[in-house]
Formats: C-alpha cells, sequence, structure tokens
C-alpha cells in the first residue's frame, strides 16, 4: 500500500526529485530586512538567491516555521488526492523548529473532525536537518517504492537514527553562532565567542554533527576544503558498510563551485562502480541564513564512529536499492 510522504523546506532535495516522487512540503518562511518569502524548494528562487546575496548580515535575515494552519491546509489538500493513503511527515530537528509541534497540532485538529477521525497521520522528527532530512526522504522513497506501508517504513527510517552521519561545515563561525544566539539557542557545537572571533580569523571550519537534536562539534579543519574532505575520508573507509545506499550533499552557493571542488570529485570516484547513489542539490535557502554562505552539508548512514576505521562488515538495508 502506497503512503504519502510530507517533508519540511529545510529538507535539501531538489524541486524535480520532489516532484517526480510526489513528495509534499511544508514552507520554512525566511525574512530579508523583514520581508517575508515562502521556500518550497524552487529551483530558480534558490539559485536566484545564492547569485545575488555576496555576503549576509545576520541582523538582517531571520526564518520561522510555518503556522498550524498553513500545514494543515496542506494535509487537507494531499487528503483531497489521496483520501485512503497514509500520511507521513518528516521535520527538521524540533530541538530548532516548531514545525515538529506544528504539524502534531495541525494533525490533532484535522483528527477532531469526524470524517478524517479514520486517518493514519504521523510526524517524524528527524532529529537533523539539511542533507540528514534529504537521506531520511530518499530512504523513505525508496523503500516506499518496494510497496512498503507508511508504518513500516516509519519503523526502518526511525532505525537508521542512531547511525546518521549528517554533518554541517559552516565556513564562517561567527556569523553561523551570531544566528544561533539571536534564536536564544545554546545548542551550537560548543563554539564560545571567542572562539567564533579566533575561528573567523583562522579560517577554521568545524565538521558539526546534526543527530538526535543536537548538534556537536567533533572536529576542526584549516578552510572548508579541509573540512570536507575530513568527512569524504570517513566515507571512504566506511563505504561498504553504509547501510542506506544514498549520499546526501547540499552546498549554499552555486552547484558550479561545489561540483570543482576536489573532495567532491573524490567522493564521485569513491562510489564509482558501488550500489550507492550521491544526491546532490542547492542548500535551502533558510540553511544559506543560519548557517552562512558557503556552508556544505553531508549525510550517509553507518554504525562505525566518524573518523575510525570500520573493519567489520554491518548489515545494511539490503531492500533498498538506487
Amino acid at each position: 500500500m502506497s503512503f504519502t510522504l510530507i517533508v519540511d523546506s529545510n529538507c535539501d532535495l531538489s524541486q524535480s526529485m520532489l516532484k517526480q516522487y510526489n513528495v509534499g512540503v511544508i514552507p520554512i518562511h525566511y525574512y530579508i530586512k523583514k520581508e517575508e518569502f515562502q521556500e518550497l524548494r524552487d529551483t530558480d528562487e534558490i539559485n536566484d538567491f545564492y547569485n545575488t546575496n555576496k555576503k549576509l548580515n545576520a541582523k538582517h535575515y531571520d526564518t520561522g516555521p510555518s503556522s498550524v494552519n498553513t500545514i494543515k491546509n496542506i494535509l487537507l489538500q494531499k487528503i483531497d488526492e489521496n483520501p485512503k493513503n497514509d500520511i507521513l511527515i518528516q521535520t527538521v530537528m524540533r530541538t530548532r523548529s516548531k514545525t515538529y509541534e506544528n504539524a502534531n497540532l495541525a494533525i490533532a485538529e484535522i483528527l477532531a473532525q469526524d470524517k478524517y477521525k479514520k486517518l493514519n497521520i504521523k510526524v517524524m522528527n528527524t532529529g537533523t536537518a539539511y542533507a540528514g532530512q534529504a537521506l531520511f526522504a530518499c530512504h523513505s522513497i525508496a523503500l516506499r517504492k518496494k510497496g512498503l506501508s507508511m508504518i513500516d517504513t516509519r519503523r526502518r527510517v526511525e532505525a537508521m537514527v542512531d547511525y546518521m552521519q549528517s554533518f554541517v561545515m559552516p565556513p564562517n563561525i561567527k556569523y553561523a553562532r551570531e544566528q544561533v544566539v539571536s534564536r536564544g539557542l545554546t545548542a551550537d557545537g560548543g563554539v564560545s565567542w571567542l572562539t567564533a572571533q579566533v575561528g573567523s580569523a583562522l579560517s577554521v571550519v568545524p565538521v558539526v554533527l546534526l543527530r538526535k537534536d543536537a548538534s556537536t562539534a567533533l572536529v576542526k579543519a584549516r578552510g572548508i576544503e579541509a573540512a570536507l574532505e575530513k568527512v569524504i575520508d570517513d566515507i571512504q573507509v566506511n563505504i561498504d558498510n553504509l547501510i542506506s545506499p544514498f549520499i546526501c550533499i547540499s552546498y549554499a552557493g552555486k552547484m558550479e563551485e561545489l561540483q570543482k571542488n576536489s573532495s567532491y570529485k573524490k567522493l564521485l570516484s569513491i562510489v564509482e562502480n558501488k550500489k550507492i547513489k550521491v544526491v546532490s542539490t542547492p542548500m535551502c535557502v533558510a540553511g544559506g541564513i543560519v548557517l552562512g554562505l558557503g556552508c556544505i552539508s553531508v549525510a550517509y548512514a553507518t554504525r562505525a564512529p566518524f573518523n575510525e576505521d570500520a573493519n567489520k562488515l554491518v548489515s545494511s538495508d539490503e531492500s533498498v536499492t538506487v
């Protein structure tokens, strides 16, 4: 039995892929000098943002979730399209956005109506963002193509949470920290104000793990190229131990810049002749605003801890293929 999959626009999948697999999108709102925009993963809109904005001032840019009523209307539209389908919503980490909370409130309002009370609508907090959300969505799409139900897909995908390696590499620590602090958040990967100043001066880039609603800076590197190289090296070590056949990568800038990156080219060579698909796309505008221009997000799933050799093969989700 098929089901309806919905993500929010923090999920870094291309517009064409979302349309191809009929994945619904809950918009994230962003603000430029108090002017409000809705992001629906529109390719032209995202490219225009990165082409137009060469430098960001944290005071002039902000983001916010969709309202309960907006999410409710999106759900009702999807219900009208496929009234017998179960619905699975996958959201950005709940500690960074109210999308998860608002989605649950929207569902409660819908199910309170007699004609909808038998519907099966579930919300999954992915505990991550950006490329990490994209990995969960890609795996869910593949399972749905295999004919798995919403319940079984949700169970299988949630089993991946502990093994998610979802990283962001913000090239300007000071800017990223200003954005985090402006939202009243403290879980910023342990980057103190002093470290932020020194990091910016020395072009130090942290490799930050986003998993299970927490952010942890694992290592630091001198520059974005070196930071990405550390992650790609870990993928190379664990390439035969991945438990999902997808590697997702997004970039807060022009994709031509990422495609010229030597570490990105190395990633493509690593997966050559492997049954693994690299899914690359521009980072959502909200991600670029929060983490800064030039940020890279990479996600894959493996039971091996980051930066440690994986000599023992683990069982992968063999039912999923690319």
